[in-house]
């Protein structure tokens, strides 16, 4: 196991810390001392910090590109990730599993400082200790967070709040709708954890590709475009090491959004996010489901495929403006 999750990913966002102007980054100091990275709430963010942010979320287990695709009639970036080690890379660091407020857009806590906390039903079924006196926080929220949620923060990680550090996005950012992108393989195995009886330390390698939304300035709109990326546009693959083909085969027909969703399917994800009260953890197991995926078996050399990428209700989404 990596010695640090949490000083791997802050390693990697020693570039934005160092230029922030560069990066489209704004450093400021909490007044307990946690250093708060605002990567789209005042600042503009980029592409190249939108990167580091998703390395850094895996802790360093994973590698992040961009690409293109095709909509219909419009071309969009892609956000595309190669992961190794999942149960730690995603299950015990990127997720966006700790919730860290209550009501109308309640911020989503992810990145490494989940390893080193263990104060979500996720990141505590891997057996990893990060001996780090350091913690990075990943936050997806539209405002920076307040001294309290910091302070929940470190001494949750059990370091002192001037050891902390806040990476901050808004969904409407460039930087939100990237990260979100590159949540195409969590999406999968998030799916297989939430919504099937299947065994998620046998997945060994993962990769996924999402489009990434052109950026709104309206939260629940931005909300449901880059969700609309995952449920309608993703691709992912998981590589398993699993004794059973006929349970690989079984769990992959039930996995995909199209499977999940039954008479919602179809449904943007804007009006799904108003119907539980605007905030991403009332909303049920069964909508947390990708578009495709594919599952290669290594035991076996099977491999199996399932789901569809929906280009005309993607399209719909990308292309519908404010209301």
């Amino acid at each position: 196991m990596p010695k640090s999750l949490n000083e791997a990913g802050l390693a990697i966002i020693a570039p934005i810390l160092d230029d922030p102007c560069r990066h489209g980054a704004q450093i400021i100091q909490s007044p307990g001392g946690a250093t708060i990275v605002d990567m789209g709430v005042e600042a503009s963010g980029s592409w190249l910090g939108a990167r580091l942010w998703v390395e850094a979320a895996h802790g360093g287990m994973a590698e992040c590109s961009y690409g293109r695709m095709q909509i219909k009639d419009i071309e969009v970036p892609t956000a595309e990730i190669v992961i190794d080690n999942p149960m730690l890379s995603v299950i015990a660091c990127e997720a966006g599993g700790w919730k860290l407020g209550d009501g109308e857009f309640a911020p989503v806590g992810s990145g490494p400082a989940r390893a080193k906390a263990h104060a979500d039903r996720f990141s505590k079924r891997v057996g990893y200790k990060d001996p780090s006196p350091f913690a990075l926080l990943q936050l997806q929220m539209n405002r920076l967070p307040d001294e309290a949620t910091l302070q929940l923060v470190a001494d949750a990680c059990g370091i002192p709040l001037t050891n902390l550090t806040a990476m901050v996005a808004p969904s409407a950012s460039l930087v939100g709708s990237v990260q979100v992108a590159s949540r195409a393989f969590e999406q999968c195995i998030i799916a297989l954890a939430r919504n099937t009886s299947f065994d998620i330390s046998t997945v060994l390698y993962g990769y996924g590709r999402a489009p990434i939304a052109p950026v709104i300035n309206d939260e629940v709109l931005a909300i449901g475009r880059i969700n609309d990326a995952l449920i309608y546009g993703s691709s992912s693959g998981l590589w398993v090491r699993h004794p059973d083909d006929d349970e690989v085969r079984r769990t992959i027909e039930r996995l995909p959004f199209s499977a999940q969703a039954g008479a919602d399917y179809g449904k943007g994800f804007a009006e799904i996010y108003e119907t539980y009260g605007r905030t991403l953890f009332n909303i049920p197991a069964r909508f947390d489901a990708p578009a495709q995926v594919t599952m290669a078996n290594l035991l076996t050399g099977s491999v199996f495929v399932a789901g569809q990428i929906d280009e005309e209700r993607l399209f719909h989404s990308f292309t519908r403006g404010k209301r």
